[in-house]
C-alpha cells in the first residue's frame, strides 16, 4: 500500500509538470525573417527528465531567422512530439517550409494546428502569406474569408486578402476593404500604402530625371527633366506636363544653355466600363523636341486578365538645316497587347511608320513583377527600333537601320512612407545610326512621386 501511494504521487507530479508546459505563444508573420511574440522563457530545471519547451522554441526560432531552417525543423518536430499542443512549434515550422518554397508541406503543417484548435490566428495569417507566395491569390481569399468568421474585422487578415484581390484584378473591392482598415487602425502601414496606391488618386504630383549617355561617335549625353500634375476624377484622369531637354557634349554641364521646353498633357477619360480613350498632346517652339505632338489611343478590356489597344500618334517637326527651313510631318500606328496572371504583367506595344523608303516596325516589350502592391514592382523593358514616345528621336529620320538598333532597361518601384513612391531604372542602348557604324549608351531614369491628400 504504502509503495503504491509513493507511485501515484510520481506520476501526479510529473502530470503536472507537463500540463504545466503546455502553453500556448504566438508568433509573428513577417518574410523572410519572422519574429515570434515575445515569450518568457522558463528557467531549465536541472533534471535530463524535464525538457523546457519554451526553450527549444526560442533555439528552434534563432536557428530558422538566421537561415538554419533545417536544424530549425529538426528542433521543432521534436518539440511537437512531446508537447502536441504546442501550437506555435507547428506554425513556425509552417513559415520555414513556405521561406524555403516548400508551400505544399507550409500548408501541412499549418493545417495540423487548425486541426487542433481551428482559432489559432497565427496559423490562418501564415497560411494566407504561404498561398500569397505561392501565387495562389485564390486560396488567400478563401483563407482569409474564414479566419473572418472567426475573427471579423481583424486588420491584418483583412490586409492581407486585399493584396490578394489586387492580384485577382479586384482592385475596387481591395480599395474598400484597406480604407475601412486604415479608419480602424491608423498604424497600419501596409493598409495604409495599400490604400494610397489603390485609391483613385486625386492629386499627386511627380517629377523625373533621364540621362542617355552616347558613346563614339556620337559623344553625347542627352538629359530630360519632367515635372506633372495627375488628377484622377470618376470621369478619368488628366495629367498636364512640362518637359526640358538638354543636349551635352563631352564636360558640358547639362540645362546651362540651348536647353529647350515642351508643354503637353494627356488624358485617360473612361468611355465605359470597359473602354478608356488616350489622348495627348503637345507643343514646343525648340528644335529639340517635335514642334506639336498629337496621340489618340482606345483601350478595351478583355475580361479582368487581358486588354488591347489600337491607336496613332503624329508628330510635326520644324527644321532648320543651316537657314533652310522645312517642316515633316511623322505619323505612327500603334496598339498594345496587355496580360495579367497573378503577380505579373506582360506588354507588347508595336510602332508602324509607312513610308516610301521602306516601312519601319519598332517593337516595345514590358515584363513587370508585381510585390504586395501596385506601386512596389520590378520592371524590365526591351526595345528594338526608335519609338514616338522616346526622347531620343531627336531627327525625322526613322530610318530601316534603326531596325537593329536594340535597348534595355530594367529597374525598380517601391513606396515609401507618408504617399512617397520612388523608382530607378537603368538600361544599355546598341544602336546602328548607319549601315555600318553602331553606337553604345547608357542609360538612367529616376522618378519620384508624392500622393496629396
Amino acid at each position: 500500500m504504502r509503495y503504491s501511494i509513493r507511485i501515484f504521487i510520481l506520476i501526479g507530479l510529473l502530470v503536472g509538470s507537463i500540463s504545466g508546459a503546455q502553453t500556448k505563444r504566438t508568433t509573428t508573420k513577417a518574410k523572410p525573417k519572422s519574429t515570434t511574440s515575445k515569450a518568457v522563457s522558463k528557467p531549465v530545471v536541472a533534471t535530463a527528465a524535464v525538457v523546457d519547451p519554451d526553450v527549444l522554441f526560442k533555439t528552434a526560432k534563432d536557428l530558422a531567422t538566421n537561415g538554419k531552417r533545417d536544424s530549425a525543423r529538426v528542433i521543432l518536430k521534436k518539440l511537437t512530439t512531446k508537447f502536441p499542443l504546442y501550437y506555435d512549434a507547428y506554425v513556425l515550422a509552417g513559415r520555414t517550409y513556405a521561406w524555403d518554397g516548400n508551400y505544399t508541406e507550409a500548408q501541412a503543417e499549418l493545417d495540423k494546428v487548425l486541426f487542433l484548435k481551428n482559432d489559432i490566428k497565427d496559423a490562418y495569417l501564415a497560411k494566407m502569406d504561404a498561398y500569397y507566395w505561392d501565387s495562389k491569390s485564390d486560396s488567400v481569399v478563401a483563407v482569409g474569408n474564414r479566419a473572418l468568421k472567426l475573427f471579423p474585422g481583424d486588420s491584418e487578415i483583412l490586409t492581407k486578402k486585399a493584396k490578394a484581390l489586387v492580384v485577382t484584378g479586384n482592385s475596387i473591392e481591395a480599395e474598400k476593404i484597406v480604407k475601412e482598415v486604415v479608419k480602424k487602425d491608423t498604424s497600419n502601414f501596409e493598409a495604409k500604402s495599400l490604400y494610397a496606391a489603390l485609391a483613385k488618386i486625386q492629386r499627386a504630383v511627380a517629377g523625373e530625371y533621364l540621362k542617355e549617355s552616347y558613346g563614339t561617335p556620337r559623344d553625347q549625353t542627352y538629359h530630360v527633366l519632367s515635372f506633372e500634375y495627375i488628377y484622377k476624377s470618376s470621369f478619368g484622369a488628366v495629367i498636364p506636363r512640362v518637359n526640358i531637354r538638354d543636349i551635352t557634349a563631352v564636360g558640358e554641364s547639362p540645362f546651362s544653355k540651348d536647353y529647350g521646353f515642351q508643354f503637353e498633357i494627356d488624358a485617360y477619360p473612361h468611355i465605359t466600363k470597359y473602354n478608356t480613350l488616350y489622348l495627348n498632346a503637345g507643343y514646343s517652339n525648340s528644335s529639340l523636341f517635335p514642334s506639336t505632338r498629337l496621340g489618340i489611343e482606345l483601350y478595351q478590356k478583355l475580361g479582368t486578365q487581358s486588354e488591347i489597344s489600337l491607336g496613332v500618334r503624329n508628330l510635326n517637326y520644324n527644321i532648320d538645316n543651316n537657314g533652310i527651313k522645312s517642316n515633316e510631318n511623322i505619323v505612327f500606328y500603334t496598339g498594345s497587347l496587355s496580360l495579367y496572371k497573378d503577380k505579373w504583367y506582360a506588354s507588347y506595344r508595336p510602332f508602324v511608320k509607312f513610308n516610301p523608303q521602306g516601312n519601319a516596325v519598332s517593337n516595345v516589350f514590358v515584363l513587370r513583377r508585381y510585390l504586395e502592391q501596385p506601386y512596389k514592382y520590378f520592371n524590365f523593358q526591351y526595345v528594338t527600333g526608335h519609338t514616338p514616345d522616346e526622347f531620343a528621336l531627336v531627327t525625322t529620320a526613322f530610318n530601316v537601320d534603326l531596325l537593329k538598333s536594340n535597348r534595355y532597361r530594367a529597374g525598380i518601384s517601391w513606396p515609401f512612407e507618408n504617399n512617397w513612391v520612388g523608382a530607378l531604372d537603368l538600361g544599355y542602348y546598341n544602336e546602328q545610326i548607319s549601315k555600318t557604324v553602331n553606337v553604345e549608351a547608357y542609360m538612367m531614369w529616376i522618378r519620384v512621386i508624392k500622393i496629396l491628400k
